[in-house]
């Protein structure tokens, strides 16, 4: 899978996560582990992805008030 799928699949499921959608959740993560060899490097990248978003929030926060 290359780098570009897996985030794509990265997003759609702190998306799904954000929207308490356990099931798709579950389908998006053995999606991403089916045909990855290194499930860290997913984990890795979710990680990041959080950080991201939180940190937008965040900024998007604080720039209204």
């Amino acid at each position: 899978m290359d780098k570009d799928k897996k985030l794509e699949l990265a997003r759609r499921l702190v998306a799904e996560l954000e929207a308490d959608d356990e099931t798709m959740a579950s389908n998006t993560i053995a999606e991403l582990t089916a045909s990855d060899s290194n499930p860290g490097d997913l984990f890795q990248e979710v990680g990041r992805l959080t950080r991201e978003l939180h940190e937008a929030i965040n900024g998007f926060v604080l720039d209204t008030t």
